[in-house]
């Protein structure tokens, strides 16, 4: 298309526009780094929440069953100590 077949279209506000929201704020590196870090961070205490309450709950399960308790641990196992 030749450049003066192209039609000229007006910049200003028309009625057929949508309205366009606020410009966003630009993201730059430190930005990013802290998502990253609180991410991580999230990711940290809820690993750590979640193994607390597993092995807490694997421990009263053990003892609930009665597969522990020192008596009952050195009466079934071998040891390779001598007392």
């Amino acid at each position: 298309m030749p450049a003066g077949d192209v039609p000229l279209i007006p910049i200003g506000p028309d009625e057929t526009r949508t309205e366009i929201g606020p410009v966003t704020p630009e993201t730059g590196v430190a930005d990013v780094l802290l998502g990253a870090v609180g991410l991580v961070g999230v990711m940290l205490v809820a690993s750590v929440i979640l193994g607390t309450l597993l092995g807490g709950l694997l421990v009263f399960v053990k003892h609930r069953l009665g597969y522990g308790g020192p008596d009952r641990d050195a009466a079934e196992h071998v040891t390779l100590m001598q007392r």
